[in-house]
């Protein structure tokens, strides 16, 4: 096995191996050293580092009013992996409770990788009613090209879909946005003292649990019983929350 192909199965698509291995090579670099060391070209090598940064497989700074690029300490994998064991370990209890309360076993999915998001994104997209519980700064961060995609996902939608998010000005510019958009996307700000730090999806029998910082992954737990509770949570959540239109910026 070479070592791009071991990366892949770590999570990094084939594109992010190689310019992770050419940034190891080189060690601090420009894109277009990375670009040409990697054999990718350089806007996509660009879009590519920076997920990576999101995914905190590389650094950036800047030297001489040069943006460089350095690949973190490979050992840091290895910490990334075990973090997202320790992750999913402190969520099975309450998973495995579900589990027993329920009729149904639910299904349990785990997404990794820039296209494994991209595909969760895009059935919760294809969904007829949404429930959004979101952090849309850390989603810009993650995914900077994901919110125009929901943007024109929601011009063409007539089914209901609700929001939740924070009272940071970047979430209040795109409820702004969202709702110029479609009179069908209802938005409602939580609490400041609510900190919101993943992205969660409420759609049909699933729910979908997006981590946004460090080391970013999803759930997907499918289970009538299991959406119906969050549901429930949901609304509570709801009430307690701000409709955008009587929201005041302090």
């Amino acid at each position: 096995m070479t070592l791009n192909e071991t990366l892949t199965k770590l999570g990094f698509e084939e594109k992010e191996a190689k310019l992770y291995v050419a940034s190891l090579e080189l060690g601090p670099a420009t894109v277009l050293e990375l670009s040409r060391k990697s054999g990718i070209k350089r806007p996509t090598a660009y879009v590519l580092l920076e997920e990576m940064i999101a995914k905190g497989w590389v650094e950036k700074s800047i030297k001489d009013r040069t943006i460089i690029f350095s690949a973190k300490d490979p050992s840091y994998l290895l910490t990334a992996i075990q973090e997202k064991e320790q992750t999913l370990k402190e969520a099975l209890p309450y998973l495995e409770a579900i589990m027993s309360a329920s009729h149904e076993r639910p299904k349990i999915s785990v997404f990794e990788g820039t296209e494994g998001m991209k595909q969760l994104y895009g059935e919760i997209f294809a969904s007829s009613e949404i429930w959004w519980y979101s952090s849309i700064k850390l989603i810009l961060h993650a995914f900077p090209a994901l919110l125009n995609q929901w943007l024109e996902a929601v011009k063409k939608k007539t089914s209901p879909v609700r929001e939740l998010i924070s009272s940071d000005p970047e979430d209040i510019a795109y409820a702004q946005q969202i709702c110029a958009t479609n009179e069908h996307d209802k938005i409602r700000i939580v609490p400041p003292n609510f900190p919101l730090s993943i992205d969660m999806a409420i759609f049909g029998n699933k729910v979908a649990i997006f981590t946004l910082k460090k080391n970013i992954f999803a759930l997907l737990i499918e289970s009538e019983d299991v959406a119906a509770s969050f549901r429930t949570l949901y609304q509570l959540a709801w009430q307690s929350s701000t409709p955008l239109k009587d929201f005041i910026p302090k």
